[in-house]
């Protein structure tokens, strides 16, 4: 069986170790290998009497090991492999523990210190924040929760990011999900900046899952699982952005989720970011899910129109640029989709300005960004769901948005509603105004019933006439993506 996991076999190594001792380790496992394919373990050997010690006398141990790391559907198997002997001796577990600390059982206490410090995280990138360490707010610029442009659609992101930075430890986990480039940096950067500001004291850590990976790889191979664990368990604010980086990396997971309980037991704050929310990150594991849904879930939806004009007077302001009304309701209208897009937009018209030694006019902005415009464009608007769903039931904008109730208007309101959340960027609040300024959660009614009607396989009345919903569903789809 090839050996296709260096990281767990790592860290069942150290596992092992951890059980049974340093030196005995080295003794009983000198020409031993461990190899590990999808929960399968094999423990190989250089002869029967290497064998026998391993498979009797430690048996429990090297088991426990392998459900720890593994998880517990792990098979363990002891077989005989003469090659073992022939290979070269890997590095020495005992001395390696020495060099690198206390285990992970003491790394809480007053030990004395490690003479090999393990890689620090890279201040630009993990900053840490402790009392000694004054140099990282010069090194990087972070983003502060002020400056984040909520508009309607994201007003409950933006609360929860201040009451946790507010009170941290009393709502942990906070997760936050949603697409890329919509702000969960931001917020994520913005709590971290504000608890490391608000006392002076905090230990701070802000990191990436693609960072925690790295750095925990080289614990296991030298620099010191002891000192990763008192790094990253002894927080006060714990920052992972894009845990879906995790998902397949078992043992990582598996330190993962002792690093959370740790934070969480102790009645300190956690904040997760990722791409999707918590019910689609199975590859991660239903242990490690339950904990990110324990505390707070949050999803931050794309920029509505108003956040849009704020993100871009912001850019302006920044790059001390004038940018009339017009221009600025423009770019708001035909980028919809990130932030990143608007600032470039922005940069890219200020470039121009410069270049041509000419104001920023809305002839200009047009001209400009064409291309931007352009690409743009085979993006579905709330306009566009509008007209398409008008056309096939038959009905008017203004009887569309209207307050009436009747099953002709409301169901055709509802799959409008439903549609604009799964064909355009637009979030909940924009959506319910632009559909005769309702609520965020009549638009989540609106499509939880669309999806009841379609999973029942129900009708909606068009014309004088009952259609099944998925029919109707697929005659606006037609016209709008045409």
């Amino acid at each position: 069986m090839k050996n296709c996991d260096t990281e767990i076999v790592s860290a069942l190594k150290l596992s092992i170790a951890e059980r049974i001792g340093g030196e005995r380790f080295d003794t009983w496992f000198r020409k031993t290998r461990i190899e590990h394919h999808n929960g399968h373990v094999r423990i190989l050997a250089a002869h029967e009497f290497a064998l026998n010690i391993l498979r009797n006398r430690i048996r429990d141990e090297i088991e426990d090991a392998c459900r720890l790391v593994i998880g517990e559907a792990c098979r363990v198997e002891f077989a005989v492999d003469e090659t073992c002997g022939t290979e070269p001796a890997s590095e020495n577990i005992s001395s390696t523990r020495k060099r690198v600390g206390p285990s992970a059982d003491t790394a809480g206490n007053n030990s004395p210190a490690p003479t090999a410090k393990p890689q620090q995280p890279h201040a630009l990138q993990s900053p840490v924040r402790t009392n000694n360490d004054q140099s990282v707010g010069a090194k990087r610029k972070f983003a502060s929760l002020n400056g984040f442009a909520a508009g309607q659609s994201n007003r409950i992101a933006i609360s929860s990011a201040e009451h946790v930075a507010a009170n941290p430890g009393v709502v942990s986990p906070l997760f936050l999900y949603g697409a890329t480039g919509i702000g969960k940096s931001h917020l994520a950067e913005g709590i971290w900046g504000r608890v490391r500001r608000s006392a002076d004291r905090l230990r701070c850590v802000y990191l990436s899952a693609e960072q925690f990976t790295s750095y925990f790889l080289q614990a296991l191979n030298g620099s010191g699982l002891p000192n990763f664990r008192q790094r990253y368990r002894n927080v006060d604010l714990l920052v992972i952005e894009d845990v879906q980086f995790f998902a397949r990396k078992r043992a990582t997971i598996v330190e993962l989720q002792h690093t959370i309980d740790s934070v969480l037991r102790d009645g300190r704050q956690l904040v997760i970011t990722a791409d999707r929310p918590p019910s689609e990150l199975g590859e991660l594991g239903d242990e490690l899910v339950n904990r990110f849904t324990g505390g707070l879930v949050i999803r931050v939806e794309s920029p509505d129109r108003e956040a849009r004009q704020q993100i871009l007077r912001q850019r302006a302001a920044a790059l001390h640029m004038e940018v009339p009304d017009e221009v600025v309701d423009f770019v708001a209208d035909h980028l919809t989709e990130d932030v990143r897009k608007l600032q470039g937009a922005l940069n890219r018209l200020d470039a121009v300005s410069r270049a041509t030694n000419q104001p920023v006019t809305l002839g200009l902005a047009a001209k400009a960004l064409d291309d931007i415009v352009q690409a743009n464009k085979k993006l579905v608007c709330l306009s566009d769901i509008e007209q398409a769903v008008c056309e096939v039931f038959e009905l008017s904008p203004r009887n569309l948005r209207s307050s009436t109730k009747s099953r002709r208007v409301s169901h055709p309101r509802m799959l409008a509603m439903a549609l604009a959340r799964k064909h355009t960027r637009a979030g909940l609040a924009e959506i319910g105004e632009f559909f005769g300024r309702r609520s965020h959660a009549t638009v989540i009614s609106a499509s939880k019933k669309v999806r009841l009607w379609q999973s029942d396989g129900a009708n909606v009345r068009m014309f004088d006439q009952e259609c099944p919903v998925e029919d109707a569903i697929r005659r606006v789809e037609r016209r709008l993506l045409g």
